[in-house]
C-alpha cells in the first residue's frame, strides 16, 4: 500500500517550510480521486509534490523532471556567435544591462532576418533602446506599488539566480526569514552586528533595515550584480548596512572567481558580529569550503554568537529518500558525506550527510542548538531547507 505524508501548517508560506508542523501518513487512497489531490479538512496532502512514500511515483517523477529543466536551464550557455546572445550577455558588471529574459525570444527571431553585416552597427542602438526600456518597466513597479525602493525589478530577480522570481516572494521571503528563523526562534535583537554571507540582492537587508534600529549589517555575497545594486540602493538610505563583494570561485555561479572558497578569509576583523547568517550558502558549496566558512564563522562571532545557516541535511528519513529517488529535490550523485544534482556544475546544488555536518561544526566549536528546523525538500518540493541554529 503507497502512504501519503499529510502535514498541518500552523505557519502558512507557500514557499518556505512550516515552522511546528505535524506529520502522519495516511492511505493514498484516502486522498487520491481519479488522479487529483483531495484535501481533507486542516490537511494538505502533498501528492503533486513527490509526497508519496513508495516506488511508484507519477507525479514525483514528472516533479522531478520539471524540475531538472527549470534549474539547469540558467546554467546552459548562449552560442557564441549569437547575436541575440551577444546582446544579452550577463557578463556585465552593470546592473541594468543584466537581464534579458524577457527580450531575448524577440531577439532571437528578428537576428535571423538580420544580414550579418548589419548586426555590428545594430547593437548600438538596441542597447540604449534595451536601457530605456528597462528604465520605463523598473519606475513602473515603483509607481504601481509593486515594490519599494529597498526591492529590486523583478527583471534582476530573474537574471542574478537569487532564488526568487517575483517581487511578492522576495519580500515574503525576507519577512518570514526574518521574522520566524532570526528573530523568533534564533533571537535576534534591534542592537545585533549582523554579517549575512550570501546576502544576494539584499533579501533578508531590506527586511533586516526595520529591525537593526540601534545595528549593523554587513553583506557578503559572490554576485556582482547583487553587491552593485545594493550600495546604489540600500547603503545610501542606511549607512549601518554595508556591502562587499568576494571574489570567490562557484561553478554554478561565479565561474570566474580566482579565489577559492576552501581558502577564502572573510573580510572582518575577529570577534566582531553578533550573528552570521548564511540562508542557501551552504546548499552550493562542497565539503572543504564549508569546513573552511565554518572556521570563519567562528573567527569573526564573538563569545556567545549565534550562526544561523541553511542546509539540505540528509538525516535517516531524508538519506533514504534520496537514495531511493523518492524525494522532490534529486541529487543523484553520490560522494563521500555529500550528494550532487550537477555532475558538471557541483555546486549547483548539494546534499549533506548529517553526521558529516555535525562533524564539522564540532571541530570549530559550533555548538548545534537541537532539534534542527527540518525543511520540506526531501519528501514535498525543492524549497524548505534545514535551518541550523549553533552559537559559538
Amino acid at each position: 500500500m503507497l502512504f501519503v505524508k499529510v502535514v498541518q501548517l500552523s505557519v502558512v508560506n507557500d514557499r518556505d517550510l512550516a515552522v511546528g508542523r505535524e506529520h502522519r501518513l495516511v492511505p493514498a487512497e484516502a486522498c487520491v480521486e481519479d488522479g487529483e489531490t483531495r484535501h481533507a479538512e486542516n490537511d494538505i496532502a502533498f501528492l503533486d509534490h513527490a509526497a508519496v512514500v513508495g516506488p511508484a511515483m507519477m507525479h514525483g517523477a514528472n516533479h522531478r523532471a520539471n524540475f531538472r529543466a527549470a534549474v539547469t536551464a540558467p546554467y546552459a550557455t548562449n552560442t557564441a556567435h549569437s547575436f541575440e546572445a551577444l546582446l544579452c550577455h550577463k557578463g556585465a558588471r552593470n546592473a541594468q544591462q543584466n537581464d534579458c529574459d524577457s527580450i531575448r525570444p524577440v531577439l532571437a527571431k528578428l537576428s535571423r532576418h538580420v544580414p550579418e553585416s548589419w548586426k555590428p552597427f545594430l547593437r548600438p542602438p538596441v542597447r540604449v533602446v534595451r536601457s530605456i526600456a528597462y528604465a520605463v518597466s523598473d519606475r513602473a513597479e515603483l509607481w504601481t506599488h509593486k515594490r519599494d525602493r529597498l526591492t529590486p525589478p523583478s527583471r534582476l530577480l530573474r537574471a542574478g539566480g537569487f532564488g526568487t522570481l517575483s517581487l511578492q516572494e522576495h519580500q515574503k521571503n525576507g519577512d518570514w526569514h526574518v521574522n520566524e528563523i532570526l528573530v523568533r526562534l534564533a533571537g535576534l535583537k534591534p542592537h545585533h552586528r549582523v554579517l549575512d554571507v550570501g546576502c544576494g540582492i539584499g533579501q533578508k537587508a531590506r527586511s533586516l533595515t526595520r529591525f537593526l534600529t540601534t545595528g549593523s549589517y554587513e553583506g557578503l555575497d559572490i554576485s556582482p550584480l547583487g553587491i552593485s545594486w545594493c550600495r546604489e540602493n540600500i547603503a545610501p538610505r542606511y549607512p549601518n548596512f554595508q556591502f562587499r563583494e568576494a571574489d570567490v570561485y562557484n561553478s554554478a555561479y561565479r565561474p570566474d572567481g580566482t579565489q577559492s572558497a576552501a581558502q577564502y578569509k572573510f573580510p572582518y576583523d575577529s570577534t566582531q558580529f553578533d550573528f552570521v547568517i548564511l540562508f542557501s550558502v551552504f546548499t552550493h558549496m562542497m565539503p572543504d569550503a564549508v569546513d573552511n566558512y565554518l572556521g570563519e564563522i567562528f573567527r569573526v562571532l564573538k563569545p556567545g554568537g549565534t550562526c544561523v545557516a541553511s542546509f539540505f541535511l540528509m538525516g535517516d528519513d531524508a538519506s533514504k529518500a534520496v537514495e531511493r529517488g523518492w524525494n522532490a529535490h534529486p541529487f543523484p550523485y553520490a560522494f563521500d558525506g555529500y550528494r550532487i544534482f550537477l555532475k558538471e556544475k557541483p555546486e549547483a546544488a548539494i546534499a549533506y550527510d548529517e553526521r558529516l555536518v555535525r562533524q564539522m561544526y564540532e571541530r570549530h566549536h559550533l555548538t548545534i542548538a537541537d532539534p534542527i528546523l527540518r525543511g520540506r525538500w526531501w519528501w514535498s518540493d525543492m524549497h524548505g531547507q534545514d535551518y541550523v541554529i549553533a552559537t559559538r
